[in-house]
């Protein structure tokens, strides 16, 4: 089980993130296209590229922390000792849980809220916002997921890396 865990966390999310991406970048240049040679625009484009530029960042955020990406100020740790950097990991893991925590939290309130108000875009396309606003809820709980994987490594004295 872990390992099939591992697998849609690790090769299945990152393919859907990219897929998103791909399509918000296409639909960015087919709307730009269409605006520049045929002087015309998709009234569905914006909500499109947004929605999908959402999708894509909210789950590949844990990703990106777990391979280093994400900013920190590597060079203030690099002077530090070995028991300052690791009081700083732990500080920085401990309040990120605490925040991702609450930001899932809040993700779900909003989510059924959404939901249950049934409330839509304001567009052609008339999405249901619940199904936006699941992507802060997807990125929050794999989030959480990363900084207890996180907290456990730097408790324990491992690698500050999440590499498998």
């Amino acid at each position: 089980m872990k390992k099939g865990l591992i697998w849609v966390e690790r090769s299945l999310i990152p393919h859907i993130a990219t897929a998103f991406f791909t399509i918000s970048c296409l639909m960015m240049f087919v709307e730009a296209v269409s605006r520049r040679v045929f002087s015309y625009s998709f009234a569905e484009a914006e909500e499109i590229i947004c929605y999908t530029l959402v999708w894509a960042v909210f789950l590949s955020l844990a990703e990106a922390g777990r391979t280093g990406s994400h900013i920190r100020i590597s060079m203030l740790l690099s002077k530090l000792g070995p028991g300052a950097r690791k009081f700083f990991n732990w500080i920085n893991t401990f309040f990120g849980l605490i925040y991702t925590g609450l930001l899932t939290i809040s993700a779900f309130q909003v989510v059924q809220h959404l939901k249950e108000a049934a409330i839509v875009s304001y567009s052609p396309l008339r999405w249901p916002l619940w199904i936006v606003f699941l992507s802060i809820l997807f990125g929050g709980i794999l989030l959480v997921i990363y900084y207890i994987e996180k907290m456990v490594l730097v408790l324990t004295n491992k690698e500050d890396t999440l590499e498998y």
